[in-house]
């Protein structure tokens, strides 16, 4: 919704409500930011205070931004979500699922703003504080998985992704990755600190092993689709048979 709506050097001025606690960016209150920076705050180092900031200059209040995202997953077919905040802290109202949150991440990934936030190492902010100075804060990106992390998780096909953690929710982690022309998205839930890595790896690979793309006007090539039609014209030239006309793009 903030790549929706916001341009991404647009400034944002933090508020005190912005503190939610937990994973931050350490925001204080009438620091300046840009969206791109606080993008990069909620996406690699699970910025809470980021997401509320992300929030208000969309909506004007997190409450107001709820109702944007509730709407916004009904349009991608999330039949099993609710969010009742931005940053996803556990509130009884606030649910989603695997399958849902893949067709989040699906609609995300169209934008090559968010591709290249989840596939960036670190990154450093430089908030504007009240009095004219600024307060630089560099982290890391989260993901285990990243091409030249150095972790043992690493996978060579990995774009970005996000992971997650709450003691209700448990580990979590969404991947993006690509092999080819075939790109594979993983949702893995209520995990484990590495069980999330592991998890995530074994559906890649079974993805990739499994399926491999398709040309549809190729497919329909090899294997024409006619129809014979009863009472036909006896002088239809055709002789009652009618065949699908598809052509490349």
């Amino acid at each position: 919704l903030a790549l929706e709506n916001l341009d991404m050097d647009q400034e944002v001025t933090v508020t005190k409500s912005c503190m939610v606690g937990e994973s931050s960016i350490y925001l204080e209150d009438g620091e300046i930011l840009t969206v791109r920076e606080l993008l990069y705050g909620l996406l690699l180092k699970s910025g809470n205070d980021a997401a509320v900031a992300l929030a208000q200059a969309v909506s004007g209040t997190a409450a107001d931004f709820g109702v944007l995202m509730n709407e916004r997953a009904a349009e991608l077919g999330c039949v099993n979500t609710h969010f009742n905040n931005p940053h996803g802290l556990p509130d009884k109202d606030h649910y989603t699922t695997a399958g849902d949150y893949y067709k989040i991440v699906l609609e995300a990934s169209k934008h090559p703003e968010f591709m290249e936030i989840i596939g960036t190492h670190s990154y450093t902010i430089h908030a504007k504080k009240p009095d004219g100075t600024t307060r630089d804060y560099s982290f890391k990106n989260t993901n285990k998985m990243l091409p030249g992390s150095g972790e043992k998780f690493e996978y060579e096909y990995m774009l970005g992704g996000k992971t997650g953690y709450t003691d209700a929710a448990q580990s979590a982690f969404v991947g993006i990755s690509q092999k080819g022309d075939m790109r594979v998205i993983t949702v893995v839930f209520g995990s484990t600190t590495e069980g999330k890595w592991i998890d995530s790896i074994r559906l890649m690979n079974y993805g990739f092993a499994t399926y491999e793309r398709y040309d549809p006007v190729e497919l329909y090539r090899a294997r024409p689709l006619t129809v014979n039609v009863d009472g036909a014209d006896p002088s239809d030239a055709n002789g009652g048979v009618l065949t699908l006309d598809i052509t490349a793009p």
